[in-house]
């Protein structure tokens, strides 16, 4: 039978990174998200606890753990902040292709460096016009002696205005699609890499995604990965591997969302009892749908303000900016009426979501007793 149980060595691990989340991000992450601010602090500490570079090989600085222990970390950051997850996670991303795809020398060369301080990463495939669509990526790689010369731009670039070392995805030759793309290392100190715009986001506003602009940027032949014209696969593998490691963040922001509305939702005297196969007592979605629906009627007005205060929608759905912070009342908007019908709406997609729990079999991973 398999045993799914963690080692001694990944349940300290866990609890150091969970520590870590709970004492050093969790008091910022507020302000850290309101001003869109990335943290170097966060970065520097995490490097200090020997974690930022834990996929790393250990010869060359790196913790050389590997992806359970990644899904455990993720959890843990995804819990604490979502934003604070995605860059650092997004340093191993940017190295996975370097780990793949480089040789010993060239591992050496740069791994080494980059791991011996609080370093970050960043995977540059993502363009204006090449989202998913990998193969109509403009940027290209010309070879002239024993160098090669990048251009391009790629956009949303999860630390892309931070990083120290780029990979960077680029055609060798136009013609054949995505069987024409290479797969580069770039240092962020070579000359002609410039930083574009910083996009301002709904979410994740502690990490920092930004254009990167490559402008005849010359960088050693040897600085290509893998057999040449092979970036596609090795940008696959790259993002194969960042998946568990994404959903673990989520089961975190999960966690923490969960244990939110306990600590704001259940009050002194209500009794909840989560079971394996159905909940007894109470229904914890019973005690939501209550308290909301109580707040709604209540105080109509206060509530459209509390959801503006705290869950700050910065968009309707027809792209019209909704409720920017000022004192969470959305007065100062050209149509208050129109406003208020989309904090009705979000209002009314929670009721519906505890409408739809409340009519299914609970299935808890957890047992809450308040």
């Amino acid at each position: 039978m398999i045993d799914f149980s963690l080692t001694e060595e990944q349940r300290v691990c866990r609890k150091l990174v969970r520590d870590f989340a709970q004492k050093e991000i969790v008091p910022i992450a507020p302000d850290l998200d309101q001003e869109q601010r990335h943290s170097p602090e966060i970065v520097k500490k995490f490097f200090e606890i020997g974690l930022l570079h834990y996929a790393v090989p250990e010869e060359y600085g790196g913790a050389g753990l590997g992806s359970l222990e990644g899904c455990l970390f993720s959890e843990e950051l995804g819990a604490a902040c979502a934003g604070i997850a995605a860059c650092l996670g997004g340093n191993i991303l940017g190295l996975t292709p370097l780990l793949i795809a480089g040789s010993p020398e060239l591992k050496e060369e740069l791994l080494t460096k980059h791991a011996s301080g609080p370093n970050l990463g960043a995977f540059c495939l993502t363009e204006a016009d090449a989202g998913s669509d990998v193969a109509s990526m403009r940027s290209t790689a010309r070879r002239e002696g024993d160098e090669y010369v990048i251009n391009g731009t790629k956009h949303f670039i999860t630390n892309g205005g931070v990083a120290s070392l780029y990979s960077v995805f680029a055609k060798e030759d136009p013609e054949p699609g995505y069987k024409g793309i290479s797969a580069f290392m770039v240092p962020a100190d070579t000359p002609g890499v410039k930083h574009g715009k910083k996009e301002d986001k709904m979410g994740q506003r502690t990490t920092d995604t930004s254009e990167v602009i490559f402008e005849d940027v010359h960088i050693p032949a040897r600085f290509r990965l893998g057999q040449g014209r092979d970036g596609f696969k090795i940008a696959l593998m790259t993002l194969d591997g960042s998946r568990a490691g994404v959903g673990a963040a989520a089961v975190g922001i999960a966690r923490a969302a969960m244990e939110a509305a306990v600590d704001n939702l259940v009050e002194p005297g209500d009794r909840v009892i989560v079971g394996v196969n159905g909940v007894f007592g109470t229904r914890l979605v019973d005690i939501c749908g209550q308290r909301v629906q109580e707040r709604r009627e209540e105080r109509p007005h206060v509530v459209r303000a509390e959801v503006c205060d705290r869950l700050e929608p910065r968009r309707t759905i027809d792209g019209r900016r909704v409720c920017p912070r000022h004192g969470g009342v959305a007065h100062d908007l050209p149509d208050r009426g129109v406003a208020l019908n989309h904090i009705d709406f979000l209002l009314d997609g929670v009721l519906h979501v505890i409408r739809i729990a409340r009519a299914g079999h609970g299935h808890a991973v957890r047992a809450a007793l308040v």
